[in-house]
């Protein structure tokens, strides 16, 4: 996938309701994530999330032809095993988002800018060429019961379409689950908790609160890209912690997107604190 084959002009693109129903509705969620950056700077976060990307596939290529690493070629993400989702996870810690085309970047905008290119690539192979996609009717006739695009039964494309689509939501939801966090952390950090709350608040952090400044201190032993890179390494050392100390260990299902929230959650405190930006 070339994310930067063409620019995406967001009014004039129109997203067709068949022959996948849901493709508006990943759209447009990308879009409210998206709504107070520009297309300009959509475009250069496209570049740079491109950069990333083939970051992940080279330097898996050249870790895989490394003999002393001892990997099987099976083991080696590439673009035919991996999805470039799976590649952002992996590469977007290694990276400083604060790219001046794109600034203020957070980790949930990058992936709702794939989930949008992702869903454009879905409209692509649809109508292949990108100038008759403005022209294309919003909702498409279905004729004989048969798939019909561009006056060719075409099943492949419509295939190879399909996945894409099911890609974009499957990036726009990881974005909206980060974007949550985001502000689950600024609402802690911004407004007072009220009374009725603050007893169940108090037990949770009874519960919990060895393990949150066990990870706030090795957040702050080192210096991170992210918030997302250090939670992704953090994480497994405060299971550990947890483990060792005899404290419920965090579920493996949202465990690091809680720890990503609490080191958040630490760095605005600490930002507020000290008066910086």
């Amino acid at each position: 996938m070339n994310l930067c084959k063409f620019e995406m002009d967001l009014v004039c693109t129109p997203i067709p309701d068949y022959p996948f129903p849901h493709l508006r509705e990943i759209v447009n969620s990308a879009k409210i994530l998206l709504n107070s950056r520009s297309n300009q700077e959509i475009n250069a976060a496209s570049t740079y999330l491109e950069l990333m990307i083939d970051y992940y596939f080279n330097n898996e290529l050249t870790n895989g032809i490394d003999l002393s690493c001892q990997r099987y070629e099976q083991e080696i993400s590439t673009r035919e095993n991996t999805s470039e989702l799976d590649a952002l996870k992996n590469a977007i810690g290694n990276f400083d988002l604060n790219n001046p085309e794109f600034e203020n970047a957070k980790e949930y905008e990058y992936f709702a800018v794939l989930g949008l290119w992702l869903a454009l690539d879905a409209i692509d192979w649809l109508y292949l060429d990108k100038d008759n996609a403005k022209n294309i009717p919003i909702n498409l006739p279905l004729m004989n019961n048969e798939l019909s695009i561009n006056g060719t039964q075409d099943i492949e494309k419509v295939r190879l379409a399909g996945i894409r689509t099911i890609e974009a939501m499957d990036a726009v939801c990881h974005a909206n689950s980060f974007a949550t966090a985001d502000a689950l952390a600024e609402e802690m950090t911004t407004k007072k908790l009220k009374s009725r709350g603050l007893q169940g608040v108090h037990k949770k952090n009874e519960k919990y609160g060895e393990l949150i400044k066990y990870a706030e201190m090795l957040f702050v032993k080192k210096e991170w890209h992210s918030v997302m890179q250090a939670s992704k390494v953090i994480f497994p050392e405060v299971q550990k912690y947890a483990k060792e100390k005899g404290i419920k260990l965090l579920s493996d299902d949202n465990g690091e997107k809680t720890v990503y929230t609490w080191l958040l959650k630490h760095e605005k405190e600490t930002k507020d604190t000290l008066g910086w930006p």
